[in-house]
């Protein structure tokens, strides 16, 4: 089967040791989910049975998941190129960073801002939402991971908390090889209560591009409104499900495990024109890596 897209984004858990006030992946409209090793490489497999050629995994906060190198290991085998997007705050831990680079090939790291005091405010904290992860952190961190050849692309939701902040220098610094940007979007069952603390208006989000726009001329890039999102992602849920966003809230397909990837593409929506708007077609192929 050709693939409506060559990419999807598996979330392999809806755990995180952040509580982002505008996080429009925490799943709490699911029950407990339970990760199952199993049940993921089944599910991966059958990506890769269907011809996608790029799998990343999210989250909640995917490297709380300690199966996750060996499902990004079983991911190469079956020929997909890798990618995580976390916070990062795991990735500091001893030889975690090493055993994930193995097999990985792109590392997308959420950075809303570099300010402490709007992290705070906006849940971006761990340790019980009191210790945030410092510019020089990210800054330390990147260079390791351009070290092991790990391409990197930088997250970056743009709300309230964060709507006047330039992050101009810090881009260029850091030279990533993409930087994605998108405007905060409201979900019901996701963060619904939240909303009027964290949405911006069209203009806003105007205007933060306009302010960053040093930054973003020097790479690679992807402009994501709360309207490019919406149903511009091919996604599954923790419990195995595809679900898609184009409504108020989310929508499920039956389980993958159960009626296949193929049959479980036909029960969700999805927007062709709107990935390819987003940038969702851009050079993601890292052919220094092998498998390992």
């Amino acid at each position: 089967m050709k693939p409506i897209i060559p990419s999807i984004n598996y979330h392999i858990t809806k755990s995180c040791n952040m509580k982002c006030k505008f996080c429009f992946a925490t799943f709490n409209d699911l029950g407990c989910v339970k990760h199952d090793l199993e049940k993921s490489k089944k599910i991966i497999f059958e990506i890769a049975k269907n011809g996608f050629t790029k799998i990343t995994f999210a989250g909640g906060e995917p490297t709380l998941v300690k199966e996750l190198p060996e499902m990004l290991k079983y991911a190469k085998e079956l020929g997909l190129i890798t990618t995580i997007v976390t916070n990062g705050a795991k990735l500091s831990e001893k030889d975690l960073l090493s055993k994930l680079s193995l097999n990985l090939d792109w590392v997308a790291l959420s950075i809303d801002s570099l300010d402490d005091a709007v992290n705070l405010k906006s849940g971006r904290a761990i340790n019980g939402g009191r210790t945030v992860l410092s510019a020089s952190y990210f800054k330390e961190l990147i260079a390791k991971l351009k070290q092991k050849d790990i391409k990197i692309k930088i997250n970056t939701v743009v709300s309230k908390y964060n709507v006047a902040e330039d992050m101009n220098a810090f881009i260029i610094q850091t030279e990533p090889d993409r930087w994605k940007i998108l405007q905060a979007l409201k979900v019901d069952g996701q963060n619904n209560q939240g909303a009027n603390d964290f949405e911006i208006t069209n203009s806003q989000f105007k205007s933060y591009l306009k302010q960053n726009s040093v930054g973003l001329s020097s790479l690679d890039n992807a402009i994501e409104n709360t309207e490019l999102i919406k149903g511009s992602y091919l996604m599954i849920s923790p419990e195995g499900t595809l679900y898609d966003n184009t409504g108020a809230s989310y929508t499920y397909s039956d389980a993958i495990t159960e009626i296949g990837l193929e049959a479980a593409l036909k029960q969700i929506n999805f927007d062709v024109k709107k990935f390819i708007d987003r940038g969702g077609y851009y050079n993601y192929q890292n052919e220094k890596k092998s498998v390992a």
